[in-house]
């Protein structure tokens, strides 16, 4: 006579074995609820036509990582065809969003042909979390703009909640790109595309948090550290007319035009190969600090 306990114990490891397997490909190949999809402006504007959009969860604080999140929004325009890497532009600013290379897409696609185009929106700009989450959301009075008395409330919040406000940093932005690229890594070539602002948070990142997957960096109007106050940007006057002057005098120091120039990871400075030394950024910087080159 059969033991009705064995039967039922043996019924059950060979319901185990069975579908086992077959629940955890399942669960293998479930998309993340971060992964990439259909942007809902994609059929509306014909310059965003087949974009995809991601949403990704990230550390208020990279100091406290089980705190506050916030959500940092990436479009990415797939290449034609198959794939042979990724370009991460970065925009400029502090405060622009990565909206402000759409206009500029057919000059990237032929820049970096066959590639995908990733824009990431910074933390407080784009469809990324914003400062001042009331009145810059989108149903606001003023949609994602301040508009009328939103100015008020919004500078309120900001110093109701200080805490908040001062985690929007040159850092904490650089960390962001670092999580995104990790992230949506698809193991090809990576190529970082920073123009004006976007070369400090490039530079920031390689100093603070630098992917593990980096084939070169491109600096479009580098902006110079803080600190040094031959290069700075208040004395951009003479900084162009010293170097017109000098191109005039030497021809042979001109790059061809529509070349795209740039900068490979060197083993001496995680940042760009043209910067001797990268000194460790300080704690606390808003949008500044006196490392920024780096």
């Amino acid at each position: 006579m059969k033991c009705p306990a064995f039967a039922a114990v043996v019924a059950l490891w060979g319901a185990l074995v069975l579908v086992g397997p077959a629940h955890a490909a399942e669960q293998s190949t479930a998309p993340r609820a971060d992964g990439f999809a259909g942007c809902q402006d994609a059929k509306s504007d014909a310059a965003l036509a087949g974009s995809l959009c991601a949403r990704f969860s990230a550390p208020l604080d990279y100091a406290a990582p089980s705190g506050e999140r916030i959500e940092l929004f990436v479009r990415k325009f797939p290449a034609p065809g198959r794939s042979a890497g990724q370009v991460w532009l970065v925009a400029g600013g502090p405060g622009e969003s990565g909206a402000s290379f759409y206009p500029l897409l057919k000059t990237l696609r032929a820049a970096f042909p066959g590639y995908d185009l990733l824009v990431p929106d910074h933390r407080g700009t784009g469809f990324s979390s914003r400062l001042c989450q009331k009145e810059e959301a989108v149903d606001s009075a003023g949609g994602a703009a301040l508009e009328g008395a939103e100015w008020a409330t919004c500078f309120e919040a900001l110093e109701s909640d200080s805490k908040r406000t001062r985690a929007f940093t040159l850092t904490h932005s650089a960390r962001d790109l670092s999580a995104l690229m990790e992230r949506y890594s698809t193991g090809r070539k990576t190529w970082l595309y920073g123009v004006s602002y976007g070369t400090q948070l490039v530079l920031r990142m390689m100093t603070v948090a630098a992917p593990r997957r980096l084939d070169g960096i491109v600096l479009d109007s580098l902006v110079p550290p803080e600190t040094t106050e031959q290069w700075d940007l208040s004395h951009r006057s003479a900084v162009v007319e010293r170097w017109a002057a000098r191109s005039s005098r030497s021809a042979t120091r001109t790059r061809p035009a529509g070349r795209v120039w740039g900068a490979r990871r060197s083993p001496r400075c995680r940042g760009s190969s043209t910067i001797p030394s990268c000194p460790r950024p300080s704690r606390g910087d808003v949008r500044s600090s006196s490392s920024a080159h780096c």
